[in-house]
């Protein structure tokens, strides 16, 4: 048997040992190749010849353990699965009536000089950007008027630049205590829940998506609130918030924006299925509210630095050349 197919066989047989304790510590599928490529390393190698195992991480045969390990992770659980959905969520659009969902990348890479790479973190649609293929569902492009395909395009980069905004604004927020940075952390989970609801096939589960948008909006008013040290009581009714907000500076852009999203007993009998969830154009309305609303209150915090489209250059390890 040659060494290629003996470490494949080794592979093999380690690889689902170590996925099995993987998964009992509740590691996430995309942390898993790495995590088992170093445990192999770790555990399984014993000496390395003309090198040694030290700094491992920064030596070029380190990947030639990580492309085996990944290709075995690809096979197993789908290239979907493995590669990480941290650094993207989800949106939704009109169209006739049907919710389009598409998926917004909030960190983009690209590719340096000299084993390099830049890693962004976009405020906007920037070019070579094209957000039509982000929808989930793609729609028959060569047969669709131009004039509908134009303005599908501008709804998808209104909806994409609120989110990459909000994501921005609240991540470079001068946040100090951990209890507000992890109010604001949960937002676009929040935001991304709702769109996942909303699109659900069960009836109990559209009922969810407003208390997401909800939970989005109110998190990050209370944020803006707790970072200018204005108290403020333990509620859910976002009018009140917006009005003790008022107090502060001019809010009407949002202010006009909450007059699209419903009352707090509204979204309380929707989030325990008491009534039917709103149609999709319904949804819709709040759902560009709750956007515009998180979008203006993440604006209005306090920050040392203004970063839009902020990249860094990174260099990239020895072993993950050629990836």
């Amino acid at each position: 048997m040659s060494s290629d197919r003996q470490f494949k066989s080794f592979l093999g047989e380690t690889l689902s040992m170590i996925d099995e304790r993987l998964a009992r510590d509740g590691r996430p599928i995309h942390e898993r190749p790495f995590a088992a490529a170093r445990m192999i390393v770790d555990f399984c190698v014993e000496s390395v010849e003309g090198d040694t195992k030290d700094e491992y991480l920064n030596k070029p045969w380190f990947g030639g353990i990580y492309r085996p390990v990944w290709d075995w992770y690809r096979v197993r659980y789908g290239e979907k699965l493995v590669r990480s959905k941290e650094m993207q969520t989800r949106g939704i659009v009109p169209y006739f009536g049907f919710p389009l969902v598409f998926s917004v990348p909030l960190v983009l890479h690209e590719r340096g000089e000299n084993g390099t790479s830049w890693v962004r973190f976009p405020t906007e649609i920037l070019p070579p950007e094209n957000p039509l293929t982000w929808l989930e569902s793609p729609l028959p492009f060569e047969e669709m008027p131009n004039k509908r395909r134009v303005r599908l395009e501008q709804l998808i980069i209104q909806a994409a630049t609120c989110i990459r905004s909000i994501n921005n604004d609240l991540n470079t927020a001068d946040l100090n205590e951990a209890t507000q940075r992890s109010l604001v952390e949960t937002v676009i989970p929040h935001l991304d829940k709702a769109v996942a609801d909303e699109t659900s096939d069960y009836e109990n589960v559209r009922s969810l998506a407003v208390w997401e948008l909800q939970m989005a909006c109110e998190k990050t008013m209370k944020a803006y609130l707790w970072q200018a040290e204005v108290a403020f009581p333990e509620t859910h009714d976002l009018r009140i918030l917006q009005k003790i907000a008022e107090e502060t500076r001019d809010f009407l852009e949002a202010k006009t924006a909450l007059a699209a999203m419903p009352s707090t007993s509204r979204v309380i009998a929707w989030r325990y299925a008491q009534i039917p969830p709103p149609t999709p154009n319904e949804f819709q309305r709040m759902y560009d509210a709750a956007l515009m609303v998180c979008r203006v209150y993440a604006s209005m915090m306090r920050r040392k630095h203004i970063f839009k489209n902020f990249a860094i250059q990174l260099k990239k390890p020895a072993w993950t050349l050629g990836l």
